[in-house]
Protein backbone atom coordinates (compact mmCIF):
# COMPACT_ATOMS: atom_id res chain seq x y z
CA UNK A 1 0.00 0.00 0.00
CA UNK A 2 1.11 3.41 -1.03
CA UNK A 3 1.56 6.45 0.93
CA UNK A 4 -1.43 7.98 0.10
CA UNK A 5 -3.40 5.11 1.22
CA UNK A 6 -2.17 4.57 4.40
CA UNK A 7 -3.09 8.41 4.91
CA UNK A 8 -6.64 7.20 3.20
CA UNK A 9 -7.00 4.63 6.11
CA UNK A 10 -5.76 6.66 8.48
CA UNK A 11 -7.84 9.18 8.19
CA UNK A 12 -10.81 6.90 7.92
CA UNK A 13 -10.05 5.06 10.71
CA UNK A 14 -9.91 8.59 13.18
CA UNK A 15 -13.36 9.63 11.00
CA UNK A 16 -14.47 6.60 12.75
CA UNK A 17 -13.71 6.96 15.77
CA UNK A 18 -14.88 10.60 16.01
CA UNK A 19 -18.19 9.75 14.37
CA UNK A 20 -19.51 7.01 16.44
CA UNK A 21 -19.00 7.63 19.95
CA UNK A 22 -16.19 5.18 20.61
CA UNK A 23 -14.14 7.93 22.70
CA UNK A 24 -17.65 6.93 24.77
CA UNK A 25 -17.77 4.01 24.66
CA UNK A 26 -13.85 3.56 25.76
CA UNK A 27 -14.44 5.80 28.77
CA UNK A 28 -17.23 4.28 29.91
CA UNK A 29 -15.23 0.52 29.54
CA UNK A 30 -12.44 1.68 31.14
CA UNK A 31 -14.21 3.19 34.17
CA UNK A 32 -16.28 -0.04 34.51
CA UNK A 33 -12.98 -2.37 34.37
CA UNK A 34 -10.87 0.09 36.75
CA UNK A 35 -13.94 0.28 38.99
CA UNK A 36 -14.17 -3.52 39.71
CA UNK A 37 -10.33 -4.22 40.02
CA UNK A 38 -9.42 -1.18 42.45
CA UNK A 39 -12.61 1.06 43.13
CA UNK A 40 -10.25 3.07 45.93
CA UNK A 41 -7.77 4.15 43.07
CA UNK A 42 -10.65 5.10 40.62
CA UNK A 43 -12.57 7.16 43.14
CA UNK A 44 -9.33 8.95 43.81
CA UNK A 45 -8.81 9.58 40.75
CA UNK A 46 -12.27 10.59 39.39
CA UNK A 47 -11.87 13.00 42.63
CA UNK A 48 -7.83 14.43 42.20
CA UNK A 49 -8.06 17.98 43.12
CA UNK A 50 -7.44 20.66 40.47
CA UNK A 51 -8.22 24.19 42.22
CA UNK A 52 -8.92 24.92 46.35
CA UNK A 53 -9.65 22.37 48.73
CA UNK A 54 -11.65 19.37 47.23
CA UNK A 55 -14.36 17.76 49.58
CA UNK A 56 -12.63 14.05 50.38
CA UNK A 57 -15.18 12.48 53.13
CA UNK A 58 -17.49 11.28 50.11
CA UNK A 59 -18.92 7.98 51.08
CA UNK A 60 -17.72 4.86 49.61
CA UNK A 61 -19.36 3.47 46.25
CA UNK A 62 -20.38 7.40 45.47
CA UNK A 63 -17.56 7.61 43.02
CA UNK A 64 -19.93 9.47 40.40
CA UNK A 65 -21.67 11.74 43.26
CA UNK A 66 -21.45 15.29 41.39
CA UNK A 67 -19.62 18.04 43.52
CA UNK A 68 -22.05 20.37 44.02
CA UNK A 69 -20.63 23.37 44.47
CA UNK A 70 -17.52 24.69 43.46
CA UNK A 71 -17.13 27.45 45.62
CA UNK A 72 -17.51 25.69 48.72
CA UNK A 73 -15.35 22.01 47.41
CA UNK A 74 -12.90 23.59 45.30
CA UNK A 75 -12.60 22.39 41.28
CA UNK A 76 -11.43 18.23 41.13
CA UNK A 77 -11.46 16.14 37.81
CA UNK A 78 -14.70 14.94 38.42
CA UNK A 79 -16.54 19.28 38.24
CA UNK A 80 -14.35 19.93 35.58
CA UNK A 81 -15.71 17.22 33.06
CA UNK A 82 -19.23 17.03 34.16
CA UNK A 83 -19.94 20.58 34.78
CA UNK A 84 -17.23 22.61 32.92
CA UNK A 85 -16.47 20.05 29.55
CA UNK A 86 -19.73 18.60 29.22
CA UNK A 87 -21.09 22.63 28.69
CA UNK A 88 -19.93 22.18 25.17
CA UNK A 89 -21.41 18.69 24.59
CA UNK A 90 -24.75 20.51 25.37
CA UNK A 91 -23.93 23.70 23.64
CA UNK A 92 -23.88 21.35 20.10
CA UNK A 93 -27.48 19.52 20.66
CA UNK A 94 -29.06 23.06 21.99
CA UNK A 95 -27.56 24.31 18.63
CA UNK A 96 -29.05 21.08 16.63
CA UNK A 97 -32.79 21.77 18.46
CA UNK A 98 -32.31 25.34 17.38
CA UNK A 99 -31.78 25.10 14.22
CA UNK A 100 -34.43 22.51 13.56
CA UNK A 101 -36.77 25.03 13.95
CA UNK A 102 -35.80 27.36 11.53
CA UNK A 103 -36.68 27.57 8.19
CA UNK A 104 -36.17 24.10 6.24
CA UNK A 105 -35.66 22.07 9.75
CA UNK A 106 -37.05 18.99 11.30
CA UNK A 107 -39.45 21.18 13.35
CA UNK A 108 -40.55 24.40 11.48
CA UNK A 109 -44.23 25.20 10.84
CA UNK A 110 -47.15 24.24 12.83
CA UNK A 111 -47.67 20.98 10.70
CA UNK A 112 -44.20 18.95 11.17
CA UNK A 113 -44.00 19.37 15.28
CA UNK A 114 -47.14 17.71 16.90
CA UNK A 115 -46.02 13.74 15.14
CA UNK A 116 -43.05 13.80 16.28
CA UNK A 117 -43.56 15.98 19.23
CA UNK A 118 -46.37 13.12 20.63
CA UNK A 119 -44.14 10.40 20.02
CA UNK A 120 -41.25 11.62 21.73
CA UNK A 121 -43.35 11.96 24.94
CA UNK A 122 -44.43 8.66 24.09
CA UNK A 123 -41.15 7.58 24.01
CA UNK A 124 -39.98 9.46 27.15
CA UNK A 125 -42.78 8.87 29.38
CA UNK A 126 -42.95 4.71 28.39
CA UNK A 127 -39.70 4.26 29.32
CA UNK A 128 -39.57 5.91 32.51
CA UNK A 129 -43.23 4.71 33.65
CA UNK A 130 -41.69 1.43 32.90
CA UNK A 131 -38.49 2.29 35.10
CA UNK A 132 -40.52 3.44 37.80
CA UNK A 133 -43.54 0.69 38.04
CA UNK A 134 -40.28 -1.68 37.98
CA UNK A 135 -38.90 -0.06 41.32
CA UNK A 136 -42.41 0.24 42.92
CA UNK A 137 -42.90 -3.41 42.39
CA UNK A 138 -38.92 -4.60 43.92
CA UNK A 139 -39.92 -1.73 47.14
CA UNK A 140 -37.15 -0.19 46.02
CA UNK A 141 -38.71 3.57 45.42
CA UNK A 142 -36.85 5.18 47.76
CA UNK A 143 -33.30 4.35 47.20
CA UNK A 144 -34.19 3.65 43.36
CA UNK A 145 -37.24 6.00 42.08
CA UNK A 146 -35.08 9.46 41.63
CA UNK A 147 -33.31 7.17 38.80
CA UNK A 148 -36.80 7.47 36.27
CA UNK A 149 -34.78 10.17 33.79
CA UNK A 150 -31.89 7.53 33.07
CA UNK A 151 -34.21 5.50 30.02
CA UNK A 152 -35.64 8.94 28.57
CA UNK A 153 -32.13 9.63 26.94
CA UNK A 154 -31.78 9.43 23.12
CA UNK A 155 -28.32 9.50 21.75
CA UNK A 156 -28.62 11.43 18.39
CA UNK A 157 -25.68 10.33 16.94
CA UNK A 158 -25.75 6.47 17.34
CA UNK A 159 -29.32 6.71 16.42
CA UNK A 160 -28.14 8.02 13.11
CA UNK A 161 -25.26 5.74 12.78
CA UNK A 162 -27.88 2.79 13.18
CA UNK A 163 -30.80 4.07 11.05
CA UNK A 164 -27.56 3.94 8.43
CA UNK A 165 -27.03 0.82 8.80
CA UNK A 166 -30.95 -0.07 9.01
CA UNK A 167 -31.92 1.90 6.03
CA UNK A 168 -28.65 2.88 3.44
CA UNK A 169 -29.86 6.04 2.62
CA UNK A 170 -29.41 8.46 4.48
CA UNK A 171 -31.68 10.49 3.08
CA UNK A 172 -34.88 7.74 3.75
CA UNK A 173 -37.82 9.55 5.20
CA UNK A 174 -37.69 7.09 8.26
CA UNK A 175 -34.12 8.49 9.39
CA UNK A 176 -35.02 12.05 9.26
CA UNK A 177 -38.37 11.06 11.03
CA UNK A 178 -35.69 9.35 14.27
CA UNK A 179 -33.91 12.20 13.85
CA UNK A 180 -36.24 14.83 14.90
CA UNK A 181 -37.69 12.53 17.37
CA UNK A 182 -33.80 12.62 18.98
CA UNK A 183 -33.54 16.73 18.61
CA UNK A 184 -37.05 16.61 20.57
CA UNK A 185 -35.48 13.94 23.30
CA UNK A 186 -32.13 16.47 23.77
CA UNK A 187 -34.60 19.14 24.06
CA UNK A 188 -37.17 17.27 26.95
CA UNK A 189 -33.30 15.91 28.38
CA UNK A 190 -31.93 19.66 28.57
CA UNK A 191 -35.89 20.61 30.61
CA UNK A 192 -35.53 17.23 32.28
CA UNK A 193 -31.76 17.51 33.96
CA UNK A 194 -32.69 21.70 34.73
CA UNK A 195 -35.74 21.49 36.57
CA UNK A 196 -35.65 17.67 37.70
CA UNK A 197 -31.88 17.12 38.84
CA UNK A 198 -30.72 20.50 40.63
CA UNK A 199 -27.34 21.17 42.09
CA UNK A 200 -28.31 22.67 44.83
CA UNK A 201 -31.29 24.95 45.88
CA UNK A 202 -32.46 27.22 43.83
CA UNK A 203 -31.37 30.89 44.13
CA UNK A 204 -33.65 32.38 41.44
CA UNK A 205 -31.93 36.04 41.89
CA UNK A 206 -29.05 34.43 39.94
CA UNK A 207 -31.11 34.41 36.94
CA UNK A 208 -30.95 37.92 36.49
CA UNK A 209 -27.42 37.44 35.45
CA UNK A 210 -28.44 35.09 32.88
CA UNK A 211 -30.60 37.51 31.49
CA UNK A 212 -27.95 39.76 31.44
CA UNK A 213 -25.72 37.31 29.29
CA UNK A 214 -28.15 37.11 26.85
CA UNK A 215 -28.71 40.65 26.55
CA UNK A 216 -24.86 40.45 26.08
CA UNK A 217 -24.75 38.44 23.35
CA UNK A 218 -27.42 39.62 21.57
CA UNK A 219 -25.66 42.99 21.51
CA UNK A 220 -23.07 41.65 20.79
CA UNK A 221 -24.69 40.23 17.34
CA UNK A 222 -26.83 43.02 16.10
CA UNK A 223 -25.11 46.27 17.50
CA UNK A 224 -21.78 45.42 17.48
CA UNK A 225 -21.48 42.93 14.81
CA UNK A 226 -19.11 40.33 16.67
CA UNK A 227 -17.98 37.40 14.19
CA UNK A 228 -15.99 35.20 16.31
CA UNK A 229 -17.79 32.47 18.62
CA UNK A 230 -14.95 33.13 20.96
CA UNK A 231 -16.73 36.07 21.59
CA UNK A 232 -19.57 34.81 22.66
CA UNK A 233 -18.35 31.98 24.79
CA UNK A 234 -15.86 33.33 26.61
CA UNK A 235 -17.75 36.78 28.05
CA UNK A 236 -22.23 36.12 27.92
CA UNK A 237 -21.06 32.53 27.86
CA UNK A 238 -18.56 32.78 31.02
CA UNK A 239 -21.25 34.54 32.57
CA UNK A 240 -24.50 32.03 31.85
CA UNK A 241 -22.41 29.30 33.18
CA UNK A 242 -21.59 31.32 35.98
CA UNK A 243 -25.26 32.04 36.94
CA UNK A 244 -26.68 28.47 36.55
CA UNK A 245 -23.59 27.00 38.69
CA UNK A 246 -24.53 29.79 41.22
CA UNK A 247 -28.40 29.49 40.55
CA UNK A 248 -28.84 25.57 41.47
CA UNK A 249 -29.10 24.53 37.70
CA UNK A 250 -26.64 22.12 36.73
CA UNK A 251 -23.92 24.19 35.00
CA UNK A 252 -23.26 21.62 31.96
CA UNK A 253 -26.51 23.40 30.57
CA UNK A 254 -24.96 27.27 31.23
CA UNK A 255 -24.20 27.22 27.28
CA UNK A 256 -27.56 26.55 26.21
CA UNK A 257 -29.29 30.04 26.50
CA UNK A 258 -26.59 32.11 24.74
CA UNK A 259 -26.55 29.70 21.71
CA UNK A 260 -29.99 31.23 19.83
CA UNK A 261 -28.32 34.76 19.58
CA UNK A 262 -25.26 33.82 18.02
CA UNK A 263 -25.29 34.88 14.43
CA UNK A 264 -26.35 31.93 12.66
CA UNK A 265 -27.73 30.81 8.85
CA UNK A 266 -31.66 31.52 8.41
CA UNK A 267 -31.87 27.90 7.54
CA UNK A 268 -31.72 24.70 8.15
CA UNK A 269 -30.64 22.27 5.70
CA UNK A 270 -30.54 18.87 8.31
CA UNK A 271 -28.67 17.24 11.06
CA UNK A 272 -25.18 15.86 10.03
CA UNK A 273 -25.74 17.06 6.69
CA UNK A 274 -22.73 17.41 4.86
CA UNK A 275 -23.41 20.50 2.75
CA UNK A 276 -23.26 22.27 6.60
CA UNK A 277 -18.96 22.27 5.94
CA UNK A 278 -19.58 24.90 3.90
CA UNK A 279 -21.22 26.91 6.19
CA UNK A 280 -19.33 29.88 7.99
CA UNK A 281 -21.61 31.95 10.28
CA UNK A 282 -20.49 32.17 13.70
CA UNK A 283 -22.85 28.93 14.99
CA UNK A 284 -21.89 26.65 12.05
CA UNK A 285 -18.29 27.21 13.24
CA UNK A 286 -18.66 27.44 16.93
CA UNK A 287 -19.56 23.58 15.97
CA UNK A 288 -16.87 23.14 13.62
CA UNK A 289 -14.42 23.62 16.05
CA UNK A 290 -15.76 22.01 19.16
CA UNK A 291 -17.25 19.01 17.53
CA UNK A 292 -14.19 16.78 18.14
CA UNK A 293 -12.77 17.71 21.05
CA UNK A 294 -16.57 17.76 22.52
CA UNK A 295 -16.09 13.60 21.55
CA UNK A 296 -13.00 13.51 23.67
CA UNK A 297 -15.12 15.58 26.78
CA UNK A 298 -17.34 12.36 25.94
CA UNK A 299 -14.66 10.05 26.76
CA UNK A 300 -13.65 11.87 29.43
CA UNK A 301 -17.46 11.65 30.54
CA UNK A 302 -17.66 7.80 30.57
CA UNK A 303 -14.49 7.90 32.81
CA UNK A 304 -15.78 10.02 34.88
CA UNK A 305 -19.44 8.31 35.69
CA UNK A 306 -19.93 5.05 34.56
CA UNK A 307 -17.33 3.53 37.40
CA UNK A 308 -20.35 1.07 38.63
CA UNK A 309 -19.01 -1.38 41.53
CA UNK A 310 -21.16 -4.58 40.28
CA UNK A 311 -20.21 -6.65 43.75
CA UNK A 312 -23.05 -4.35 44.78
CA UNK A 313 -25.91 -6.04 42.55
CA UNK A 314 -28.03 -8.18 44.53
Amino acid sequence: MNDSGLQKNGNGTIRFLFENSIFLIAGAVVALVWANIDHHTYHDFVHIPLIGEHASDTEEGHATETVESSGHHGIDLHFLVNDLLMAFFFAIAMKEVFESLLPGGALHGRKKWPLPALATVGGMAGPAGMYLLLVGSLGMWDDFSRGWAVPCATDIAFSYMVAKIIFKNPKHVAIAFLLTLAILDDAGGLGILAVGYPQKPLEPIWFLLTATSMITALVFHKVLKLHSFWWYICIPGAMCWYSFNEAGIHAALGLCPIIPFLPHAKTDIGIFAMEERNRHDTLSEFEHWWKRPVELFLGLFGLMNAGVVLSSVG
